[in-house]
Order: structure tokens, then sequence, then C-alpha cells
């Protein structure tokens, strides 16, 4: 005598994990079900120095020499960093141009005929455009 089992197709398998994945979902303030959010995890910093060689002739800008492409990454970021600040969006971003002397290339930069009085902030980004050429 043989006995036939009966496996069931593997789409009714995956319907079944499905619907016991629902059961086990946090239910909602309207009292349906919704699967388990993952925890926020903020994105990391961007690296702006290239991790190989460097590719592109360096600048010396605050007593720090730097490539182009950290030059550039440097005006973005304090483009969009909020306030005055000069240093510490450059520190948590890790650009190297957190440390120069930037005080030094700012006020050459007011010094300059036709420029108008600067805030430390502004004067240092228009000084950056002005050696990378952007």
């Amino acid at each position: 005598m043989t006995t036939a089992t009966s496996t069931k197709p593997e789409s009714a398998k995956i319907t079944e994990k499905l619907t016991a994945a629902k059961e086990q979902a946090a239910p909602t303030v309207d009292g349906a079900a919704q699967p388990a959010r993952k925890p926020y995890r903020a994105p990391r910093p961007k690296q702006t120095r290239p991790a190989g060689p460097r590719k592109l002739l360096p600048l010396t800008i605050g007593g720090v020499e730097v490539t182009v492409e950290e030059a550039v990454a440097a005006i973005d970021i304090l483009e969009t960093a909020p306030g005055i600040m000069v240093r510490q969006p450059l520190v948590k971003a890790r650009n190297p141009l957190s440390e120069c002397n930037y005080h030094s290339v700012a006020n050459a930069e007011r010094e300059n005929p036709g420029s108008e009085s600067l805030a430390t902030k502004p004067a240092f980004v228009k000084a950056l455009r002005k050696l990378t050429g952007r």
C-alpha cells in the first residue's frame, strides 16, 4: 500500500510565511497591522580624501596642502552648513582644511580692492572659489 504524501506548492509556503509575519506585526492606531520599522541610522559623513594617491596638483591654503577636490568639497560643506562656523563643519566632514588658518585666508580676501566687508565664512568661501577656479 502506498500512501501519497501531499506537499504544498511553493507559493502556498510563501503565503503562509507572509500571513505569519502580518500576525506578528505591531498594530497601528487604526488597528491595521504594520511591519515593524528598522531603527534609524544616520548617514555616514562623506570621506573627502581620495583613498588612492592624489591625482590633482596640491594647493596650499592657510598652511595646509590639499587637492583641488578637497577644496571644492570644503566649499560645498561650508555653503550647506548653517551658521557662521568654519572649522566645525569641516571637522565633522573630516576635511583637511579644518586645520588651516582660515582667518588669514579670509583677511587676505577682505583686503582685496573692490571687495565688500565680508564675515569670515563668506570671505573664506570666496577665497576658496578663486583658488580653485570655481
